[in-house]
């Protein structure tokens, strides 16, 4: 996700592709699989950071899963 100004909602499209040894072309890189997905966030200035980062209305943590 590119940086953005803090409290704006972002749309982002998250993929999981690789390169195809033989033909190099991206191919998914998993298929009828579920996969668990961990975000975490920092700030820039973390002495100026007061709110939670939330994600469908749970909050995310600030550290590295």
């Amino acid at each position: 996700m590119p940086d953005h100004v803090s409290d704006v909602p972002q749309n982002i499209t998250l993929a999981a592709v690789r390169k195809d040894v033989a033909t190099e072309q991206c191919v998914p890189g998993f298929q009828n699989v579920s996969k668990e997905v961990s975000f975490w966030f920092d700030y820039l200035d973390p002495g100026s950071g007061t709110l939670l980062v939330r994600l469908e209305g749970s909050a995310i943590p600030t550290s590295s899963p």
